[in-house]
């Protein structure tokens, strides 16, 4: 759970928080946007619900509020759509982040020497 953090990696940071700590599926983190990101120093709550078309809002624990906080300011980039963008497309796509999940497990069980 500490690699994201540890290694300075701000948005692995904030996806990792919002799946860990929020609960949020691979596809409501891809598709998460700006407009439903409502997130202070102090609270924080999020309106999801791409899979099935049905939105629902989520309170966010200071775990998983203080990454998604801290990850649009320190990316420089607060007039985007999507709150996850890659380098080729407007967002983060589900795949991308299922492979960065996929990754963040073999570093993890290769430094426990499993």
């Amino acid at each position: 759970m500490d690699s994201p953090t540890s290694e300075g990696d701000r948005r692995g940071a904030a996806i990792f928080a919002l799946g860990y700590w929020a609960g949020c599926r691979v596809s409501d983190v891809s598709w998460l946007q700006m407009t439903h990101t409502h997130v202070g120093p102090k609270v924080g709550w999020l309106h999801v619900g791409y899979k099935g078309g049905k939105w629902r809002d989520i309170d966010l624990m200071n775990d998983a509020r203080k990454p998604l906080y801290e990850y649009p300011k320190a990316s420089g980039d607060a007039d985007r759509n999507y709150v996850f963008t890659s380098q080729r497309s407007e967002r983060l796509t589900e795949e991308r982040i299922h492979h960065w999940f996929r990754a963040l497990k073999a570093r993890a069980t290769k430094a426990s020497g499993n």
